[in-house]
């Protein structure tokens, strides 16, 4: 097979705390690419050198596996990746600095659905810094409570679920001292979850797939997507065969992604109430790609019919056509 000469760098980060790709799954996709294009590396940026080393390198595409890196001579700012590798002119996977800041900060997220009239839990953020008591009468109980900027089930268990102001007060106080973060409070909706794996189609369509995720019931009987259920991959991940139920969730899913300013790909998690009615919980901007127990691969396989392979190369021919001033439609993969 003839390989496309191209030079594509899969980005992550040897820091977990700043990595949003593990080492197995970009090792994946590294060797899938190195199959169809002709110059394929993994590169590990883990601080602002890194990045600028990568934008020297100036490859023809960045397949992003992070949001961004500190920069340390500057108070630790944030440098994000999207936004520098724009400014010089690289084409890169899936959003930009601005949907992925939104999809990092759920409160942020959240509000935004506020904005363009998408239903989204009452919440409230307790930032670390607030001296205010924390206290009843802000939200109806029972509450979820999580951190405002963690991934992957990070700082939710069994107590996370709060029916009380000293339940709350505890779990809002344990988010700040461990997780070092301030805590999301949300009115805890009662129904179904779902997740929606999106990713582009033609003429700037985008192509919606949702699972039904139902987590193993913890001791307290409920079925909460914690980070033990989440790293042990014992959750079930089923088709949705209501085609009504399916359109809803596929519209409401296309319109949250629109709304955010999302590209390329990306999911977003739902949430039924106790009548049906689905509900933003938030969004994920570089989702897990791995090829075993990943909900976007499984959601991609059902709704789409095809493999990982396409998976793949559908979102990088997605970040190559976007960036059309700079390679020529020759250089162009056709969208998989």
């Amino acid at each position: 097979m003839t390989k496309i000469s191209l030079r594509i760098e899969v980005v992550r980060s040897s820091f977990k705390h700043i990595s949003s790709m593990s080492a197995e799954s970009a090792g994946d996709i590294v060797t899938l690419l190195r199959q169809h294009y002709s110059d394929v590396i993994l590169t590990n940026v883990d601080t602002l050198k890194d990045l600028n080393a990568l934008v020297e390198r100036k490859p023809d595409l960045v397949f992003a596996g992070i949001y961004f890196v500190f920069d340390e001579a500057n108070n630790g700012a944030k440098v994000w990746l999207a936004d520098v590798l724009e400014q010089h002119g690289i084409a890169y996977t899936g959003s930009g600095k601005h949907a992925n800041r939104l999809s990092l900060n759920k409160h942020l997220a959240k509000t935004r659905m506020l904005e363009q009239g998408i239903r989204t839990a009452a919440f409230k953020l307790f930032r670390r810094e607030d001296t205010e008591t924390v206290h009843e009468g802000v939200l109806n109980f029972p509450l979820f409570v999580k951190p405002s900027n963690k991934s992957g089930g990070q700082g939710i268990d069994e107590f996370s679920i709060v029916y009380t102001t000293e339940q709350l007060q505890n779990k809002v106080a344990y988010i700040h001292r461990e997780h070092h973060t301030d805590a999301l409070v949300e009115e805890y909706l009662s129904g179904r979850e779902f997740s929606i794996a999106v990713i582009g189609g033609p003429e700037n369509s985008f192509v919606a797939m949702p699972l039904e995720l139902i987590a193993i019931e913890d001791r307290n009987g409920d079925r909460i997507r914690s980070q033990v259920v989440k790293s042990s991959n014992s959750e079930d991940m089923n088709h949705i065969p209501n085609l009504i139920e399916r359109s809803m969730l596929e519209k409401f899913a296309v319109d949250v992604f629109r709304a955010l300013g999302g590209a390329g790909y990306g999911r977003i998690d739902i949430r039924f109430n106790a009548l049906g009615v689905p509900y933003f919980l938030e969004a994920n901007h570089i989702p897990s790609l791995i090829q075993i127990d990943s909900s976007f691969l499984r959601a991609y396989e059902m709704t789409i019919g095809k493999d990982y392979e396409s998976m793949i190369l559908r979102i990088v021919a997605l970040a190559l056509k976007r960036d059309y001033a700079l390679l020529s439609h020759e250089r162009i993969s056709p969208i998989l």
